[in-house]
């Protein structure tokens, strides 16, 4: 994993907890869990917005997350 994967799963970690199982080899969240939290924070109005949830995420841990996270399945 790099440095970037660890500092995505450090933002929604500051948000969210996950069981043992929504975890990497490496640490931290899976895909799976980071795709979920997104959506988590979004339905619960941690943020109101995806732009509102980047500019925190790039303010905070100076990352720009990955627009999969916010497709619906």
């Amino acid at each position: 994993m790099s440095n970037y994967d660890d500092l995505v799963s450090d933002f929604f970690e500051s948000y969210v907890k996950s069981p043992r199982s929504g975890y990497t080899k490496e640490g931290n969240f899976t895909e799976e869990v980071i795709t979920a939290a997104a959506k988590l924070l979004l339905n619960e109005k941690v943020f109101e917005s995806e732009q509102e949830m980047k500019k925190e995420a790039l303010k905070d841990y100076g990352i720009i997350l990955p627009a999969k996270i916010f497709k619906e399945n």
